[in-house]
């Protein structure tokens, strides 16, 4: 009997794939991407087995028509451990359970049937029809997870509970490597047209090393002679010559402004052409980072080698139609999304480190690609405190295992030396000299804390301070703040239309489309010298590089005010820019959670500065800062890393429950459409029509806001029309605008829109 694996494209079995064939290509596949962890033994049998089930005559029957209901994936998984025993078997089971609906948990309930049960539930006979197609290997071949230091192939790690999360590791990547090489077995015969539009080859990381060369050589030659530029230089030659060094942990803390983005990746791609690894994935916490950093690195490399993947990315940027009306870039670009096989790779945190915690096939696809890579984590300091021991756990594991290298790069280095959980020590890739080398970069700006003392200042204060200078910006904590001061502002001014009139304000009730055009407004302002006076949640203090002679911010952690005065002075033009650090109870409300804790750890490091005579914002105030905040916090909140721990030795893992807790924002928010201007109305005429394309999907999250469920009901009854899958918001109900060209969203009766703030 011919056994199949899957039906043709027209969905008979005339032009089907033969079950032995599909089996063979994914065990080869799956070995080659489970290679640099030591794995592919175990990836080739697991790929061997994953659809063993299919060889049963009831799932035949359905390939070619049956419409009876069969499963297939609990069929190799049961045999691996028949097979190969507790710890191995079930380091095998759970991926091959899971190569389609994601991985359970051992045992834990959850919303799929824990593996124990799963695995003592019948089956449809198979064995007969399978075990003649192909070999598979004795379980002296595999490596018991228990003797996990010999299954290394390039450190001999001692420490107990690091092998232990390594047995952890081993599996979301033999997972990853088995869904992966799945997909693209599958695609292939089924979908070649769009298989082979991955295959076309892109840049080696040395060719892309000498186009970076060459780019900054032309970059620094048209430069001027400043204090600013020659340490801009020195950190880059500094970072290229690091690159001389074999995977690991590494740290970068440059100041804001001093050239950290080119001149690690200068570090990132000649490290990974010396050391053989595969790509640069680049992690930035927020996604208006994330669009600035590709669209340089596009610039530089091409967009050809630079994938581009968060949450607000419109694919449309691509689309180019050949003479058939197909957009081969467009597709190519939504295809290598899926698994990040792309030279270059920038996304946000979320997507990163969440798929390293995930359980379905759509999320960990990618991570076999993020080993033997050099990952730079941008802004590092911004990884959330309570998730951070395993967070750290995963970095440290990957780089020790899987020769993958982290680069921790920041303006404001986290003082991470007790928070690591196991032995470890990042090399920085700079020497600043103690200090001196950075010392011009900051001394850029004054730091003024005259405002949080006693009960700070009046709003008054600050509207008067910002209506006396042309340029001016003012950053709060929180988006009602940010309503309240653009408010205020304008009627001191007298200004109606705050965009003509200078004034602009910024948060994160703006759709990304809206928030872009107003950034790219006020640096056509900074640099024309008109007057702008910009009001804004923390999305601008970050990666957005504007320069702005003063700055005033709302007290908050150090960090954060760090990176506010990092719009201050930026490219050291004037002798001394100015940063107004103030507490104003008019505006201040009654923060809770992550902000409240920050603010007071700021407060408190800005105070006992001041009892001990040193500078807050400089090494020693960031020092005590980290010192206090990870001091009082739980690093390890949700119990993942002691969970990991608890089961390594025995493969038990709980894979749906730690994808669950392990959640970088705690959102419940409805992702609602505002067809906002000429595009978006046409948007809103393609989702009218039926359209429920991939590609319209994303590029409508450029056009998305987010509201939680509860203010749906209560703000906004009657507002919002359920088109299918998506929210839309009905842009005017009678006469009045429900979404602001200055503001963003609004509530229904034009009035502050307090539910949004949070």
């Amino acid at each position: 009997m011919t056994l199949y694996a899957h039906t043709g494209a027209d969905g008979s079995l005339k032009d089907g794939q033969l079950l032995v064939d599909h089996l063979t290509n994914v065990a080869d596949m799956a070995a080659t991407f489970a290679s640099p962890i030591g794995a592919s033994a175990w990836a080739r049998c697991a790929g061997r087995l994953h659809d063993a089930g299919k060889a049963s005559d009831s799932f035949q029957r359905r390939l070619a028509g049956s419409t009876e209901k069969v499963g297939h994936a609990a069929s190799g998984a049961k045999l691996a451990v028949e097979l190969y025993g507790n710890a191995v078997g079930r380091m095998l089971a759970l991926p091959i359970l899971g190569h389609h609906g994601g991985m359970p948990n051992w045992s834990l309930p959850g919303e799929r049937t824990p593996a124990v049960i799963r695995l003592n539930e019948p089956v449809e006979p198979f064995r007969d029809a399978y075990e003649g197609l192909l070999d598979l290997p004795s379980a002296n071949d595999l490596v018991d997870v228990s003797a996990r230091p010999n299954f290394l192939t390039r450190v001999d790690v001692t420490c107990q509970d690091e092998q232990l999360f390594g047995a952890y590791l081993t599996e979301q990547m033999l997972y990853s490597s088995l869904v992966d090489a799945d997909y693209l077995d599958t695609e292939r015969a089924m979908s070649p047209d769009s298989s082979a539009l991955r295959d076309r080859r892109e840049c080696s990381m040395a060719e892309l090393a000498e186009r970076l060369d060459a780019e900054l050589e032309r970059r620094f030659a048209g430069k001027e002679t400043t204090e600013v530029n020659r340490i801009r230089g020195e950190v880059l030659r500094q970072c290229t010559a690091s690159a001389d060094s074999d995977p690991g942990l590494f740290t970068l803390e440059v100041p804001t402004g001093g050239g950290k983005t080119l001149s690690v990746m200068s570090f990132a791609l000649h490290h990974a052409a010396r050391n053989g690894q595969s790509r640069v994935i680049v992690a930035i916490p927020f996604t208006s980072i994330v669009e600035q950093t590709a669209a340089v690195l596009k610039s530089i490399f091409g967009e050809a080698n630079v994938l581009e993947h968060h949450s607000n990315y419109d694919f449309s940027k691509s689309d180019r139609l050949d003479d058939d009306g197909v957009d081969p870039d467009g597709i190519r670009e939504r295809l290598l999304v899926q698994n990040w096989d792309a030279p270059i790779v920038v996304t946000t945190n979320v997507q990163l480190f969440e798929s390293l915690f995930s359980n379905t096939p759509s999320r960990c696809r990618k991570n076999h690609n993020v080993m033997n890579a050099v990952v730079v984590l941008d802004e590092a300091q911004t990884l959330p405190d309570d998730l951070l021991k395993p967070t750290l756990a995963m970095m440290q594991s990957l780089s020790d295992y899987a020769s993958t290298t982290f680069v921790l790069c920041t303006a404001t280095q986290p003082e991470l030396d007790g928070a690591w959980p196991f032995p470890s020590r990042p090399r920085p890739l700079v020497d600043d000299g103690d200090g001196e080398l950075y010392a011009p970069l900051e001394s850029r700006v004054a730091y003024d804390t005259a405002w949080v003392e006693g009960d700070g200042c009046s709003l008054e204060d600050i509207v008067e301070t910002m209506a006396s200078v042309d340029q001016c910006l003012c950053v709060v904590s929180t988006r009602g703040a940010a309503r309240t001061v653009y408010d205020r502002l304008k009627g001191r001014l007298g200004i109606d239309d705050g965009p003509d009139g200078g004034v602009f304000h910024l948060s994160a009730r703006m759709i990304p489309e809206h928030r872009s055009r107003v950034i790219d407004e006020v640096r056509d302002r900074l640099r024309l010298g008109r007057p702008c006076r910009v009001v804004s949640t923390q999305l601008i203090e970050a990666g957005v590089d504007v320069d702005f002679p003063l700055v005033l911010r709302e007290a908050a952690g150090i960090d954060s005010i760090i990176q506010a005065g990092g719009r201050c002075n930026r490219e050291g033009r004037l002798e001394q820019g100015r940063v107004i650090v103030f507490s104003c109870p008019e505006i201040q409300g009654s923060p809770r959670g992550y902000l409240a804790a920050m603010r007071a750890d700021g407060l408190y490091v800005i105070g006992d500065a001041r009892r001990r005579g040193y500078d807050p914002f400089g090494s020693r105030g960031v020092k005590k800062f980290f010192e206090t905040r990870y001091g009082e916090g739980q690093l390890d909140r949700e119990k993942i890393y002691d969970d990991i721990i608890k089961h390594g030795a025995h493969a038990e893992f709980s894979f749906e429950s730690y994808a669950q807790k392990y959640r970088f924002i705690e959102d419940d928010g409805v992702s609602v459409i505002v067809p906002w201007g000429e595009r978006g109305e046409g948007l809103l005429d393609r989702i009218e029509s039926g359209e429920i394309s991939s590609g319209l999907r994303r590029t409508l999250q450029r056009y998305a806001v987010s509201v939680p469920r509860w203010a749906v009901a209560k703000n906004y009854e009657g507002c919002i029309r359920v088109m299918g899958p998506l929210y839309v918001l009905e842009t005017r109900l009678g006469s009045s605008s429900l979404y602001s060209d200055e503001v963003g969203l609004v509530s229904a009766d034009e009035g502050e829109l307090d539910a949004l703030v949070f």
